[in-house]
């Protein structure tokens, strides 16, 4: 049942499904990793 899954899901809304939203371009966004996270190595 799995393997008949699609693989590019995207993850909507129910009010995007149900008008039949999509988005053509990534929204724009501030997000950054909590500090903490940022100062973390690299490795």
């Amino acid at each position: 049942m799995i393997e008949n899954l699609p693989d590019n899901k995207t993850l909507k809304s129910v009010r995007e499904l149900a008008k039949g939203i999509t988005y053509t371009e990534p929204l724009p966004t501030g997000w950054k990793p909590p500090l903490h996270i940022r100062r973390m190595s690299k490795k």
